[in-house]
């Protein structure tokens, strides 16, 4: 038996400012605000009106600094913090961020060997997500974002990587140079004793003319993280609670530039371990395209999450997401 979950999204208005200030060549202040008249129905809830925030792309402040160490190496720092530009408060919905929430690191770069950095790196999973799909990373648009990591308060689809975040903190991360197109993103982060447990993951990723395919596998181990109905009051036999230990996800992605359309396309899979006796999977596909137009772009995708369940009915949720934007230059859009 199935049960169908659908989502819509409209974006009436907004508008995306970008803009640094460098007070020299090697430190800057950078940033962008989002703010959007903004209409969201999700699942068995009533439509919601607003002045939105991050609709596009996440607000957020950033500061940034470089050294020139010679001989093609660099050591550098970037620290970047959300925030809400309809209400002036730190962080995205809910206020759980922390003040350097979006990343927060050091960076030693050699144009010979690669990039490392230590601290709060962005995950393999979250980089394959965003650079693989038509609207980048904004939760209120992007199907496969919205799916991922916000959940209908009625049916909880989120995979258990979504609620584990797209950034991975205490993080030891490897990106290597381009060889013939190839790259590869490598992320680890040990478990220090907490409730996320230890993360790992890497990101396979080629480019090459119109053509751009990707593959990151991630897994989360010793976690004790809450899935399934998020609160006793939403537990039913078609919706158990239950406690992550373990995860683990591939993702695979593509795009096609055609000029006149850029295609996208990304199929997701999640087996979470649970406490209990029942297995659970997900698989997640999005579809999308976005039309570069003049002085604006019209972007369109649409998103499915499958979730089976020993014991319970599956249930599938959809999503269809379509946004046009205009360029007013080439930091300001509406």
């Amino acid at each position: 038996m199935y049960r169908t979950i659908k989502s819509k999204a409209l974006c009436f208005a907004s508008v995306v400012v970008a803009g640094q200030a460098s007070a020299q060549s090697g430190a800057q202040i950078y940033g962008l605000t989002d703010l959007s008249l903004y209409s969201q129905q999700l699942s068995e809830q009533s439509p919601v009106n607003s002045v939105a925030n991050g609709n596009v792309s996440s607000s957020y402040i950033g500061f940034r600094g470089s050294e020139d160490l010679g001989d093609g190496v660099k050591a550098s720092f970037q620290l970047e913090s959300f925030f809400r530009a309809d209400t002036g408060e730190i962080g995205r919905d809910g206020n759980t961020d922390s003040l350097f929430h979006r990343q927060a690191w050091v960076r030693l770069s050699s144009t010979k060997l690669g990039t490392l950095r230590l601290g709060r790196t962005v995950s393999p999973g979250w980089q394959t997500i965003i650079k693989y799909g038509p609207f980048g990373g904004p939760a209120n648009n992007s199907p496969i974002v919205m799916q991922t990591y916000q959940p209908s308060p009625i049916h909880p689809m989120m995979t258990s990587r979504g609620a584990s975040d797209g950034q991975r903190a205490n993080s030891i991360s490897y990106s290597s140079t381009v060889v013939s197109g190839f790259s590869v993103l490598s992320v680890y982060a040990p478990g220090e004793g907490g409730p996320n447990g230890r993360r790992e993951g890497a990101m396979l990723n080629y480019e090459q003319g119109p053509l751009g395919v990707a593959i990151a596998a991630e897994k989360l181990s010793g976690m004790s993280l809450q899935a399934g109905a998020l609160a006793p009051a939403l537990v039913t036999q078609a919706r158990p609670g239950y406690v992550v230990t373990d995860d683990s996800t591939v993702n695979a992605a593509l795009s096609y530039d055609l000029k006149s359309v850029k295609l996208f396309g990304q199929l997701a899979r999640t087996k979470p371990t649970n406490t209990t006796s029942s297995e659970t999977n997900f698989t997640t596909s999005q579809l999308g395209a976005s039309i570069p137009l003049e002085v604006a772009q019209f972007t369109l995708a649409w998103g499915r999450t499958e979730k089976q369940q020993t014991a319970t009915s599956d249930l599938t949720r959809d999503t269809i997401s379509a946004a046009y934007t205009h360029f007013l230059s080439k930091r300001t859009d509406l």
